[in-house]
């Protein structure tokens, strides 16, 4: 079996949901020095196809830093949901089909998506 020395997958992030076809941010303690963002990270690209699971390394704050998700077709793009209120570097170990392994290497973005504002914030 031909085994890939590249993988066209990219790692992404997102604190926007579509809630009735509407943009929202899920955030707890919103009037906190530190409030808490309902963050997903997830995986995209044209191989995504060949995934078979991702394990995330988060921040080592995290109790438990690394989750892995398997693909499925409830969960196509390996999404990982945290809370979060930092922006930090996520690490990932993505193994295909075939076994092989790709590390992959993603700063948070999700500030970006809170400080553009065109969204409703829902308090959890």
């Amino acid at each position: 079996m031909y085994q890939k020395s590249t993988i066209e997958i990219e790692m992404r992030d997102s604190v926007i949901e579509q809630v009735d076809n509407q943009p929202v941010i899920y955030v707890r303690n919103p009037d906190s020095d530190k409030p808490l963002y309902k963050v997903s990270i997830y995986l995209e690209g044209n191989d995504l196809p060949y995934v078979d699971s991702v394990e995330y390394e988060l921040h080592p704050t995290f109790k438990y830093r690394f989750k892995e998700v398997k693909r499925s077709f409830t969960n196509p793009n390996c999404t990982l949901v945290i809370w979060t209120w930092g922006l930090f570097r996520v690490k990932a170990v993505v193994t295909t089909k075939d076994g092989s392994t790709f590390n992959l290497s993603h700063q948070l973005t999700y500030g970006n998506e809170v400080k553009n504002g065109s969204y409703e914030v829902i308090s959890k």
